[in-house]
């Protein structure tokens, strides 16, 4: 009986069909692999990994480069200053400021075709302090900033800021913009009488803090010709 060989033959079709179905797959992996280590990188060609989705980035530095200060939450929406105390910074700087006739002038000025009510600035004479100048009004608060969050609940935070302090820093002028400084005060951290103009070292705040500093700022040594902003305070 013969035995019958057979011979194996090169099928083309048969071979692209598989050869295509391999490169997919290949490609396919590839394409899984870089996903999972996808990255930015700087000019430096730095590894950055890439943030996840939602994360907290963190607040933007504020203008002078330190980190942007984080106002509690409170009101969101302007406040009715028919209804509410605001307290405010002035949007412009001043030098000289001597007394505090000068300074509640400054606030009226400030304050004239953007919110209604008198004003009177957060600063001492050589016998009353800033505090007793509000409280001599029969003034308790609360005290609101133009754009919504409360500021101080009552007088009596106002003379306790390092143990009490603010609830947000006042650091909007009357309009609600964010502005950035120091404000004349000449007042202590109890609001009692500081240093005033033309003395040397007169005493001024940083607009930025809810402690003491914010009314007492000793960081650097200030003189009667420095630009600095004011506080102002609705009184009526």
């Amino acid at each position: 009986m013969k035995n019958e060989s057979r011979t194996l033959r090169w099928q083309p079709k048969a071979a692209l069909v598989v050869w295509s179905a391999f490169t997919a797959a290949v490609a396919a992996a590839l394409t899984v692999g870089c996903g999972a280590f996808s990255s930015s990188s700087d000019d430096a060609g730095v590894f950055v990994p890439p943030a996840e989705s939602g994360a907290d980035v963190g607040s933007p530095p504020d203008l002078d480069g330190s980190p942007a200060v984080s106002d509690a939450a409170s009101d969101s929406a302007p406040v009715d200053a028919a209804t509410k105390l605001i307290v405010f910074v002035t949007a412009s700087t001043h030098k000289n400021v001597t007394t505090a006739a000068i300074a509640d002038d400054l606030c009226m000025q400030a304050a004239a075709g953007v919110l209604p009510g008198k004003f009177r600035a957060w600063f001492s004479t050589p016998s009353t302090g800033a505090l007793a100048r509000l409280t001599g009004l029969n003034l308790d608060g609360p005290w609101y900033r133009p754009d919504g969050p409360r500021v101080v609940a009552n007088a009596a935070a106002l003379g306790n800021a390092d143990v009490i302090g603010l609830e947000n820093p006042i650091r909007v002028d009357p309009a609600g913009n964010a502005v950035l400084g120091n404000a004349w005060t000449g007042t202590f951290a109890n609001g009692a009488p500081g240093n005033l103009c033309p003395s040397a070292d007169p005493t001024k705040g940083d607009i930025t803090k809810t402690d003491g500093q914010w009314t007492r700022l000793d960081a650097f040594t200030a003189s009667c010709t420095d630009a600095f902003r004011l506080y102002c305070f609705q009184v009526e």
